[in-house]
């Protein structure tokens, strides 16, 4: 796999889209935006396991009611 396909410009304003686009790239992330994913993602979390705790929850309970409607209405007639 071609990993580099353009070498780094001796400035990040001068050459080509991908010699910019590699400059860029290469850069280390800001302390911020380190911050800000780390919160996001970390806050997010909690959310979406109890979001899929309630789904299997749900559906646990639909499950079990439809197959207790079945069983009870066979065995009426």
């Amino acid at each position: 796999m071609i990993t580099d396909l353009a070498a780094a410009a001796p400035s990040c304003t001068t050459g080509t889209w991908s010699q910019k686009w590699n400059c860029g790239w290469n850069q280390p992330v800001p302390a911020g935006v380190k911050v800000a994913g780390y919160n996001f993602g970390h806050n997010l979390l909690v959310p979406l396991l109890i979001i899929g705790l309630i789904f299997l929850v749900a559906r646990s309970v639909r499950r079990r009611r439809k197959s207790g409607r079945t069983a009870t209405s066979g065995a009426g007639r």
